[in-house]
C-alpha cells in the first residue's frame, strides 16, 4: 500500500520555473527536515532518569516527527534544476553525516524514500527536459 500512495504522491507534473529555484517547494521541505533533524538529535541527546538512554517518549516522538518529515521531502518533487541538485546535494550531505551532531553518517533516507526521490528527480526533469 505504501507503494501506491507513494507512486501515486509523485504523479503531479511540476510547475516548471525549472531553472530558477524560486517558488520551488523543495526548498521548504529541505529545510523542514533539517529542523526535524535537529530536534530529534537534541531531544535524544538528554539522558533519561540515569540512564544511558534518552528519554524514550521524547525519543518516539521526535522520531516519528523526523520520519513523516523526512516521507514528506522524500514526495515533494522539485520544479527547478536548482532545487533538484539542491536535493540531491542535501541526500548526501545526511548520508554523510553533515547534519548528524556526532558526524557519523545518517541513514535518515530508507529503500521508500530513496526510490521517491529518483521518481522526483525524474519528474523534475521530464519537466524542465
Amino acid at each position: 500500500m505504501n507503494m501506491f500512495i507513494a507512486t501515486s504522491a509523485l504523479t503531479a507534473a511540476p510547475a516548471v520555473p525549472c531553472v530558477a529555484g524560486e517558488g520551488d517547494p523543495i526548498f521548504a521541505a529541505i529545510e523542514d527536515h533539517k529542523r526535524a533533524n535537529a530536534e530529534y538529535a537534541e531531544a535524544t541527546k538528554e539522558i533519561f532518569e540515569d540512564t544511558l538512554s534518552p528519554d524514550p517518549v521524547k525519543e518516539e516522538h521526535f522520531g516519528d516527527l523526523e520520519r513523516s518529515v523526512c516521507w514528506d521531502l522524500s514526495n515533494t518533487v522539485p520544479t527547478s534544476l536548482a532545487g533538484l541538485l539542491a536535493l540531491m546535494t542535501y541526500v548526501e550531505d545526511v548520508s554523510e553525516g553533515k547534519y548528524s551532531s556526532s558526524g557519523r553518517p545518517d541513514n535518515a533516507f530508507g529503500e521508500e524514500e530513496l526510490r521517491n526521490l529518483i521518481i522526483s528527480a525524474q519528474q523534475c526533469l521530464r519537466a524542465c527536459l
